[in-house]
C-alpha cells in the first residue's frame, strides 16, 4: 500500500467517526417514502409517474431517480425537502406496499445506471459520469476518504460489507475497463483498509485495485483534490481550472456509490444507502431512500427533545434540518441530533490573512468575501469563485467568525442562475433569428419565368382557395 503525500492547504481536524464500530442498524420501511423532483445542482425533475400508478422497486420516477420500493403513488405535491433553505419542492409521494416481493432471480439482473445518482456530496448521476469516460477509461478511482468529523458511513461499508463494496468496483471495472483502478483512503482508517484487503483476497482481485492511503487531512476527499493527488502519484499534470476529470479519462466514485452498483446486480434496485446517525447513542443506520428523517430518529429512539436541533451532513459540510418530514436521499450521509452551539459574535473582517494558507484550491477568501458583498460577479469570476468547493476551513481559521462559506455559496448560486438566465436568453434570441430568416426566405421566393417576389405560402394557398370558391359559385 502507497502512501500519498500531504495535500496543500486543509486542516488536520480530531478524528470522530461515531458508529464505525458496530454493525449498521436497519431501518424498517415507512409507511410513506418521499421523492423530491430535485435533480444535480436543484435541477427540475419531470415525474415519470402519475398519481395511482403502482411502481416496483427500481421503477424510474423521474429522469436519474428510481423508487426504492413497491407501491402506488398517491400523489405529486410539495413537500419538505433537507434543503439548506428550508425549501419545499413537487416531490412523488409513494405508499409503500408492504406485502412480500417475490426476490429478483440475481442471475439476470443487469447494470442498469438510470436511477443511480452519487452517494457523495454532489449527487451527479453515474450513468452521465461514467458516459463521459466510456471506452477511454484511463483511471477509475474510488473515493473512500471520509476526511470530515462526524461522518463514518463510508468507513462503516468497508469494514462491515467490504465484499459488496468490491463486487461493485469489479462490476465498474467490467463496465469501463479502465487502464488503472485504486481507491484511496485515509491512512488512519486501519480497520477499513485491513477489511478491503481481506476481501481483495478473497475475490483474487490482489493486484486489480490498488489500495492508496492519503493523509487524514480534510477536505482530502473533494473530487478535484483527490484526483490532482493521483494524478501526481502518477506523474502527470493537475486538472486546470477549466477541465474536469472526464476530460482526462478519469472516473471518481464514491465508495458508497460502488456499493449501490452491487445493490443494483443483486437486487435488481439501489434501494438504501448507510446515514451516520450521531444521537445520544451513535450507530450506523441502513435506510431506505425516501424515508421521512423523522421516521429514521423515532426508530432510533433519537428524536430531539427540548432546544435540540437536527443536522444534516457534518459539520463543516452540513445544515440544520428545517422540517423532520424530509426525506433521506442518497446525498445525506449523516444525521446529527444535538443542540447548537451558541454562535461568536461576527466581527469586521481585519483582512489578517488567517484564511488564505487553509484553502486548499489555492483561493484568497477574503478578497472573495469583499466581492461577494459588493455583489460584483465579474469579480468572483475572476478570482475563482467558481473553484470553491465550500469546504468551511476559512470559517474555521477566521478570528473574526465570518461565517465566509455561506456567503460563498450564495455568491456561486446567483452566479448559476445568472448563467442559466443568459443562456435561456440566448436561446430565445437564436430561436428568434431563425424565424426571421425563415420569413425573409419566404418572401424572397419567386414565382418560375418571373423576377416579381410572390406572397408567403400561407397568402397563396387562401388566394387559391378563394378562387376555387368563385369558379364553384
Amino acid at each position: 500500500m502507497e502512501t500519498l503525500p500531504r495535500i496543500s492547504g486543509g486542516m488536520d481536524l480530531p478524528r470522530f467517526k461515531p458508529g464505525v464500530q458496530h454493525p449498521p442498524v436497519t431501518i424498517a420501511l415507512p409507511a410513506t417514502l418521499v421523492f423530491p423532483l430535485i435533480g444535480h445542482q436543484g435541477r427540475a425533475l419531470q415525474a415519470c409517474v402519475v398519481a395511482g400508478e403502482h411502481v416496483h422497486a427500481g421503477q424510474l420516477l423521474a429522469p436519474g431517480m428510481a423508487a426504492s420500493a413497491k407501491g402506488v403513488v398517491r400523489a405529486i405535491e410539495d413537500h419538505a425537502t433537507a434543503h439548506p433553505s428550508g425549501m419545499t419542492a413537487p416531490s412523488v409521494i409513494l405508499d409503500v406496499d408492504h406485502t412480500r416481493e417475490s426476490a429478483v432471480d440475481a442471475s439476470s439482473a443487469t447494470l442498469d445506471l438510470a436511477g443511480i445518482v452519487g452517494h457523495g456530496g454532489a449527487g451527479f448521476s453515474l450513468s452521465r459520469k461514467l458516459s463521459t469516460v466510456a471506452d477511454r477509461c484511463r483511471c477509475l478511482i474510488i473515493n473512500a476518504a471520509e476526511c470530515e468529523p462526524g461522518i463514518a458511513c463510508d468507513e462503516s461499508l468497508l469494514c462491515h460489507d467490504a465484499g459488496a463494496v468490491l463486487e461493485g468496483i469489479k462490476a465498474l471495472i467490467t463496465y469501463l475497463q479502465p487502464e488503472q483502478c485504486v481507491l484511496a483512503i485515509e491512512s488512519d482508517k486501519t480497520h477499513a483498509i485491513t477489511s478491503f484487503e481481506d476481501a481483495l483476497k478473497e475475490g483474487k482481485a490482489t493486484g486489480e485495485i490498488r489500495v492508496l492511503a492519503l493523509h487524514p487531512t480534510y477536505p482530502s476527499g473533494a473530487e478535484r483534490l483527490l484526483v490532482n493527488q493521483v494524478l501526481k502519484w502518477q506523474g502527470l499534470e493537475r486538472l486546470p481550472s477549466h477541465q474536469r476529470p472526464g476530460d482526462r479519462g478519469i472516473a471518481c466514485i464514491n465508495v458508497a456509490t460502488a456499493h449501490a452498483v452491487a445493490q443494483i446486480l443483486n437486487t435488481g434496485a439501489a434501494t438504501q444507502r448507510l446515514v451516520t446517525v450521531n444521537a445520544h447513542e451513535a450507530c450506523t443506520a441502513r435506510v431506505t431512500l425516501g424515508t421521512p428523517v423523522q421516521h429514521v430518529l423515532d426508530v432510533l429512539g433519537a428524536l430531539p427533545v427540548g432546544a435540540q436541533r437536527v443536522r444534516v451532513g457534518g459539520p463543516l459540510s452540513g445544515f440544520e434540518l428545517a422540517d423532520l418530514a424530509a426525506p433521506v436521499l442518497t446525498t445525506c450521509n449523516a444525521l446529527t441530533v444535538a443542540t447548537p452551539v451558541p454562535e461568536e459574535p461576527v466581527l469586521p473582517c481585519i483582512r489578517c490573512g488567517d484564511c488564505v494558507p487553509v484553502c486548499p484550491m489555492g483561493l484568497y477568501p477574503q478578497q472573495l468575501f469583499a466581492l461577494a458583498q459588493a455583489q460584483d460577479s465579474k469579480g468572483l469570476q475572476r478570482k475563482g469563485i467558481d473553484r470553491c468547493i465550500t469546504c468551511g476551513c476559512c470559517d474555521i481559521a477566521c478570528p473574526s467568525f465570518i461565517n465566509l462559506t455561506t456567503h460563498f455559496r450564495s455568491a456561486q448560486s446567483r452566479l448559476r442562475e445568472h448563467a442559466e438566465t443568459e443562456r435561456a436568453a440566448t436561446h430565445a434570441e437564436a430561436l428568434h433569428e431563425r424565424h426571421r430568416e425563415r420569413v425573409a426566405r419566404d418572401e424572397q421566393r419567386t414565382i418560375p419565368g418571373t423576377e416579381a417576389p410572390t406572397r408567403t405560402a400561407v397568402s397563396s394557398a387562401l388566394s387559391r382557395a378563394r378562387a376555387r370558391r368563385k369558379r364553384s359559385g
